[in-house]
């Protein structure tokens, strides 16, 4: 027969997470969030912002709203955990791609004091 949680909504569908593992979560789109907000307020604010600067935060949001879409739906419950390592990964080159356009903006348009 089918247990008594069978048509229960409330219930998670693959089960609680640890609280050990849900703080890793957390720390890891902490930092993601700091870096694209970083490397937005770098590209959008800067005096001379240019072409390829605004093309870039554009990319980046378009890049980043499936991560968190993702990550909503698997707060929500509504995702296998395997889809925990698809969304890690994700945030991960993401991290990536602010580090390397905080790069290009920082070093390339002539933030660095020049020799």
């Amino acid at each position: 027969m089918a247990s008594s949680n069978y048509y229960d909504a409330t219930v998670p569908l693959f089960g609680d997470d640890s609280t050990q593992v849900r703080t890793m979560d957390l720390a890891f789109a902490a930092v993601n969030i700091i870096f694209v907000i970083v490397t937005l307020a770098l590209s959008f604010t800067r005096v001379e912002a240019n072409r390829e600067n605004i093309f870039f935060g554009i990319v980046l949001i378009l890049v980043t709203t499936p991560v968190v879409v993702l990550v909503l739906w698997f707060r929500r419950g509504d995702l296998h955990p395997k889809f925990r390592y698809l969304i890690a990964y994700m945030m991960t080159t993401n991290i990536l791609l602010c580090m390397s356009g905080m790069g290009y903006i920082y070093f390339h348009n002539g933030l660095c004091s020049k020799p």
